[in-house]
């Protein structure tokens, strides 16, 4: 702390993106815990700080990485449940469609969380739950 409220450097950037990080997560959690489920209520700060980047710019590409990470696997999770329910064979098939899905460049180095998503998303089959998901993460950002 000396040393960040003496001179610019990394210990001040730290500092900050601290600062920046727990107020961010504390405006996410609030608007989620207005806006949507209890359920999904934590996935908003939860996406808040994994958004959150030294720089803006690396916080806006990661925020498109992970909205489309996100995205799609919510849309796997959604649609496998809807078409196959929730069975061992078809959570089996979804993973593998996820895992592949995780490769588009887009995506980046945030390809497991296609995978991640879908599992979370799948919920049971239940396709509300799916797009609460989708919109707490929405709000983190």
């Amino acid at each position: 702390m000396h040393a960040a409220v003496r001179r610019p450097g990394y210990e001040r950037d730290d500092v900050l993106l601290l600062g920046k990080s727990v107020a961010a997560v504390v405006a996410a959690w609030t608007l989620a815990s207005w806006l949507l489920p209890p359920q999904v209520t934590t996935f908003a700060p939860f996406t808040t700080l994994l958004a959150l980047q030294a720089t803006v710019y690396r916080s806006v590409w990661h925020s498109v990485r992970y909205v489309a990470a996100v995205g799609v696997g919510v849309v796997l999770a959604t649609g496998f449940g809807a078409v196959a329910g929730v069975h061992a064979w078809s959570l089996a098939l979804m993973m593998l469609v996820a895992f592949a899905a995780g490769r588009l460049e887009l995506i980046g180095a945030l390809r497991l969380q296609v995978p991640v998503t879908a599992l979370f998303a799948a919920g049971g089959g239940q396709v509300d739950y799916g797009l609460a998901l989708a919109s707490a993460v929405g709000t983190g950002l």
